[in-house]
């Protein structure tokens, strides 16, 4: 929570402590008296949830949603505002939604239940064995995954080497819709990627792959019409982008 109104932001996380509370869902919250000093904490890359106040006196909300975004695309950022006079600029800033203040219970229940149950909708695990090890990670987690002989490297939080086929895995990956298969055996997560321009992915992160050369075009709108099937999925849940 990043709100300078001390009272506003002790009422909201008592509401969002007992929707988690009701739902059995466990979580940490942290509060902020202003953007810029959550900017610079060490945590503020870490929030899968940001409820933002739109005005603050030193750093208002939009100039805090705008900084977040240059390092953060994944996060979901609420704003919380008195007025929607500046529901406009949520666009540029891919806001999930808004709360009009003060924060009333059944509005933040809304907010929590839309995006609870849109992430464990879509969330499905890849069981590998790695290392002497058993290990589950979830589709979301997978950042790419490449052949390596009769093994597969999968990276996510960190690389696993697996000794399983690329066709197995291609499979399995297939019927999820954020994977997509840009050359011979390399599959990488469309949530992750920035751009895909003059034939090469390039990632948020900053890495790059060539796409296949022959299926460069045919790629490059796969990945357009999957950010805007995103898009709109995330209107009809009464979000804003």
């Amino acid at each position: 929570i990043v709100d300078d109104m001390p009272d506003e932001a002790a009422h909201l996380a008592g509401c969002i402590d007992k929707w988690c509370t009701d739902n059995s869902v466990p979580y940490d919250c942290d509060t902020y008296p202003d953007g810029s000093i959550f900017i610079n904490s060490s945590l503020s890359g870490e929030y899968d949830l940001i409820f933002l106040d739109i005005y603050m006196t030193v750093l208002n909300g939009i100039e805090t949603a705008r900084v977040i975004r240059n390092s953060n695309n994944n996060c979901h950022i609420v704003f919380l505002t008195s007025s929607n006079e500046h529901m406009h600029e949520a666009f540029s800033v891919h806001a999930y939604d808004y709360i009009l203040k003060p924060a009333s219970y059944p509005n933040v229940s809304r907010v929590l239940t839309d995006l609870y149950k849109s992430r464990n909708d879509f969330c499905k695990y890849l069981d590998i064995y790695a290392d002497k090890h058993n290990y589950h990670i979830a589709y979301g987690d997978v950042i790419s995954v490449e052949a390596d002989s009769n093994y597969c490297i999968i990276t996510a939080d960190t690389q696993y080497r697996t000794r399983v086929s690329f066709g197995h895995i291609e499979k399995e990956l297939s019927a999820d819709g954020r994977f997509l298969t840009i050359n011979r055996g390399l599959i990488i997560n469309m949530d992750y990627v920035r751009n895909m321009d003059n034939g090469i992915c390039t990632f948020k992160n900053g890495c790059i792959f060539p796409l296949n050369s022959r299926k460069s075009h045919e790629l490059k709108q796969a990945f357009i019409d999957y950010n805007f099937m995103m898009r709109h999925a995330r209107n009809d849940k009464g979000g804003i982008l």
